[in-house]
């Protein structure tokens, strides 16, 4: 398999990668009480120490408590959680590596499970 540019810099939009190697979304599900804990931060920062150029990150819940999946899906929208984001950025920022986190918004939890979402 040829891949000369796999090893070479590239751009998506203003942003710089290292490499043309991307990690897709992998649901770790490692979260403890919707935090970043030892076990994700050491799971990420393995990755980024890999050469990864970009990390695409766990879903977290954009709207609580009305679609919450439960104590293993991130959150930030308290202070506790926000601190665990930002030190998971830095582990993964240390090793060269960039951040990107995929939001995601396509269910709706009922009295019956979960459904997607009807836009009008």
């Amino acid at each position: 398999m040829n891949l000369p540019h796999l090893f070479s810099s590239g751009q998506i939009g203003s942003c710089t990668l290292k490499n043309r190697i991307i990690m897709p979304l992998f649901p770790t599900k490692y979260a403890t009480d919707s935090k970043v804990n030892q076990r994700m931060l050491a799971f990420y920062k393995a990755r980024a120490k890999c050469q990864v150029a970009l990390i695409v990150l766990d879903c977290p819940c954009l709207d609580y408590p009305g679609v919450y999946k439960g104590e293993h899906q991130l959150r930030f929208d308290r202070e506790e959680h926000e601190q665990g984001i930002k030190k998971l950025l830095n582990v993964i920022h240390l090793e060269g590596c960039k951040a990107f986190m995929h939001l995601n918004y396509p269910k709706e939890k009922t009295a019956n499970g979960w459904h997607l979402l009807e836009i009008p």
